[in-house]
């Protein structure tokens, strides 16, 4: 659809800073490793190798972010066989349950 300003051109979507093969584009930084993923995917298929990527990670991560913009673009994703799941991290566990590993530490030599 042409735009009001430039009826050659066409309407731009949100979609095309992960979408778009040339040109420029803006990003924040987790953009930029949300599109780096499917890049990654495209440019193996390209290459006839048949790859895929799995990401996990959870919301208090340092990169919370990442797994939120990866949730977001999931249908862009599917195509190229990038999986995302979510993952738990372990501090909500109490202590004596069976993902609890703190009972288990490691002991420290003495010298």
């Amino acid at each position: 659809m042409p735009t009001a300003a430039n009826p050659d051109r066409p309407a731009a979507s949100l979609d095309d800073r992960f979408l778009q093969l040339d040109g420029e584009i803006y990003l924040t930084g987790i953009q930029a490793l949300v599109r780096t993923l499917r890049d990654r995917a495209l440019l193996d298929a390209r290459r006839n190798l048949r790859s895929a990527s799995f990401v996990s990670g959870y919301e208090g991560s340092p990169l919370a972010g990442y797994d939120m913009e990866i949730a977001r673009r999931q249908s862009l994703l599917t195509d190229v066989e990038i999986v995302h799941r979510p993952a738990v991290n372990e501090e909500p566990f109490l202590p004596g349950h069976p993902a609890d590993l703190s009972h288990r530490a490691i002991p420290v030599p003495s010298v």
